[in-house]
C-alpha cells in the first residue's frame, strides 16, 4: 500500500511541476521537447545534441525538433576569450596572459568533451531560466557526470559568487581542491 500512496504522490507532484511551468511562460520550448522532472534540487528541462560551443562555459543545443538553444553552464565561469574582460578580482593573481591562455583551453576542452554528443539540461529554480543575453541557465549533464562541476575539477573554471544556484556549496569545495592542488589555470 506505501509504494501507491508513494507512487501517486510523485505522479501528483509531476503534474504540479509541469502545469507550474506551463503557467510561468518564461520557456519556449515546444512541448515535445520538455520533460519536468525532479533530480535533487534541479528539474530535467531537455536533452539535446551540442552543435556549437561559444567559450567553455556556453554552449548550443539541438532539441529533437530541431529547434535550438544556447546554454549558459550555472555557477561556473571560465576565463574569457577577450583578456582584458577577465578581472583579478574574479581570478586573483593569475595574470592576463595566463587567464588568455586558460579561455582557450576551456574552450577547448569543453568542444572535446561535448561537441556533437547528446547532452542533458536541468534548470536550478533557484538561478532563474534565463540570463541577460537570454541564454538558457542550466547544468549539463554529459556521461552521468555534472559538466559544470568537471570544468571546475579540472582547473578550467571559477565558481560564480555572485549567482544564486543549489549546487553551490560543491562547487565551491571542487574549486578549492583544485586551487589547493594547483590543477589547471591555478598551476601558475
Amino acid at each position: 500500500m506505501n509504494k501507491i500512496v508513494l507512487y501517486l504522490l510523485l505522479c501528483l507532484a509531476l503534474v504540479s511541476c509541469i502545469t507550474t511551468a506551463g503557467c510561468l511562460g518564461y520557456f519556449d520550448f515546444h512541448e515535445s521537447s520538455v520533460e519536468l522532472l525532479s533530480s535533487d534540487s534541479s528539474v530535467f528541462l531537455f536533452e539535446g545534441k551540442v552543435t556549437h560551443v561559444g567559450d567553455g562555459d556556453t554552449i548550443t543545443v539541438e532539441l529533437s525538433d530541431k529547434t535550438r538553444e544556447r546554454i549558459r553552464l550555472i555557477g561556473i565561469d571560465t576565463p574569457e576569450m577577450d583578456a582584458s574582460q577577465n578581472s583579478a578580482r574574479e581570478y586573483g593573481s593569475l595574470s592576463q596572459d595566463h587567464l588568455a591562455e586558460w579561455a582557450k583551453k576551456a574552450k577547448d576542452f569543453t568542444t572535446e568533451q561535448l561537441l556533437y554528443d547528446t547532452v542533458t539540461i536541468s534548470y536550478d529554480p533557484a538561478a532563474g531560466e534565463r540570463d541577460r543575453y537570454d541564454r538558457v541557465l542550466g547544468y549539463v549533464t554529459s556521461d552521468g557526470r555534472d559538466f559544470n562541476q568537471v570544468l571546475i575539477e579540472e582547473g578550467y573554471a571559477r565558481v560564480y559568487i555572485a549567482e544564486t544556484f543549489d549546487r553551490k556549496q560543491d562547487y565551491i569545495d571542487a574549486l578549492e581542491t583544485a586551487q589547493k592542488y594547483k590543477i589547471g589555470m591555478w598551476n601558475e
